[in-house]
């Protein structure tokens, strides 16, 4: 086990219940609060590794020490930049850079980690990555071997599917997909954070999904809104 030199924070995205895809290094009187980042490893050499190639901003090295799949590395080295501009978090273009129609692979339902956990530590280079999924099944094989049903509470919550937006919050569905939309009602619901989105949906009962970046909001036969936009990503995995 190896510590950093340096300390950070945390700066918790917007509407993200708090949680964060970016750190800040601190410095002078703010330093006491900040947080060393801390490597783990088999062997003192291999974390000592993992620092030096975190510090040094190696992201492929550092990538690959890690076991992220190069298809996955090669995809962070893409978005990361265009990230950047907004908060860092890469759902967005993962679900722009996945083929095909909806339902995606939920082994590879990274967007879960908002809502307690996820079988994956990096964000895969679609959902349909069957390098990635590889990793997820062996996670969940680790895991299994500690407590199959502590593992299985895992996969429970990768079939779940999930509304993003940007700045207005992430909401979960346990509903199925059915011909395009997910009935559902208040005990299928689920929020990191209580916005205008969330209070939308709670006016529905049903969500049309239309595209990837466009649903629309049902209470029976009456539509209730309409949410749209490079900000607003489905990501449906059951």
């Amino acid at each position: 086990m190896v510590a950093s030199d340096e300390r950070y924070i945390n700066l918790p995205d917007t509407g993200k219940g708090g949680f964060s895809n970016r750190l800040d290094r601190v410095a002078g009187a703010q330093k006491q609060s900040g947080r060393w980042i801390v490597y783990i490893a088999s062997d003192v050499g291999l974390a000592e590794a993992a620092k030096l190639l975190e510090e040094a901003g190696d992201d492929e090295l550092f990538g690959m020490l890690l076991g992220i799949p190069s298809c996955c590395r090669e995809a962070y080295s893409l978005f990361q930049p265009l990230a950047k501009a907004k908060q860092y978090d890469l759902v967005p273009f993962v679900l722009g850079n996945t083929p095909g129609t909806m339902p995606y692979d939920p082994w590879l339902n990274y967007a879960a980690r908002y809502f307690g956990s996820t079988l994956l530590s990096f964000f895969p280079c679609s959902f349909r990555c069957p390098a990635a999924g590889a990793v997820a099944r062996s996670t969940f094989d680790m895991l299994a071997e500690c407590d199959r049903a502590w593992a299985r509470s895992f996969l429970d919550l990768q079939h779940t599917n999930i509304l993003y937006t940007e700045h207005q919050g992430l909401h979960l569905f346990r509903s199925h997909f059915m011909d395009g939309s997910i009935e559902y009602g208040r005990e299928d619901l689920d929020s990191t954070e209580l916005t205008d989105v969330s209070a939308l949906i709670g006016r529905g009962d049903r969500l049309q999904v239309r595209a990837k970046h466009q649903v629309a909001i049902y209470r029976g036969a009456v539509r209730v809104g309409v949410l749209e936009g490079e900000d607003v990503c489905m990501c449906v995995f059951w």
